[in-house]
């Protein structure tokens, strides 16, 4: 078992970019190290890499160098994303499904099984003060809604590891104070953090440290 939760070696990505798509270097170097049961947040400004930095820790792409790792594990290993919930700045939701379909399609690819399965999305949905929506047809959902939907869609499979991006994107001041005292709740029984935000505020109140 390795003594981080997430790491970047010597991380490097570039995407094509312009008519003869040479390459645009989006990250270069990047040396960074999660501990277990530890919130790191990110910040910096637009165009800095956050976005490119979460997706390679959660495996969705992989680095033109260097090594992503998860637990001591290639992070695009499907074994190593399992434990792994992730929630994107831009919701990928299925705009057709009703809420609870969509949930209960995530939890069964993380492996949860029925009964169990059907307890843990009702569960989240109720955290979420969202069981009023969850036969509601995702596109009719509202912004706020949406983002409290994908962030009972990280948690519903029960992630020892939990990679946001700007969480807090869209929320209430309400539903802002309420996510935070879940995310620090969730550190506080073991879980790993790591998020983006533009919000310092909430940076200085859930990390223990900053990058």
């Amino acid at each position: 078992m390795s003594e981080f939760a997430l790491e970047w070696r010597s991380v490097s990505f570039a995407v094509p970019h312009g008519f003869w798509m040479r390459p645009k270097t989006i990250i270069r170097g990047l040396d960074l190290a999660v501990e277990p049961g530890s919130a790191v947040g990110l910040v910096g400004p637009n165009g800095a890499g956050k976005t490119t930095t979460l997706k390679l820790g959660a495996g969705l792409i992989g680095p033109g160098s260097g090594q992503v790792l998860i637990n001591g594990q290639p992070a695009m290993k499907s074994q190593s994303r399992r434990r792994l919930g992730l929630l994107t700045e831009t919701q990928y939701v299925y705009p057709h499904l009703r809420l609870k379909e969509w949930l209960t399609m995530a939890a069964a690819l993380s492996g949860w099984k029925r009964p169990e399965l059907r307890h843990r999305v009702d569960d989240v949905l109720q955290r979420m003060e969202l069981t009023g929506q969850a036969d509601q047809v995702m596109r009719t959902l509202s912004k706020g809604q949406t983002q409290r939907a994908g962030i009972a869609q990280a948690l519903v499979h029960e992630p020892d590891i939990l990679l946001l991006d700007e969480p807090m994107s869209g929320l209430d001041p309400f539903w802002r104070f309420k996510v935070q005292q879940m995310l620090m709740q969730y550190k506080a029984s073991g879980g790993t953090l790591f998020f983006s935000s533009h919000i310092l505020s909430d940076v200085e109140r859930i990390s223990d440290q900053v990058a």
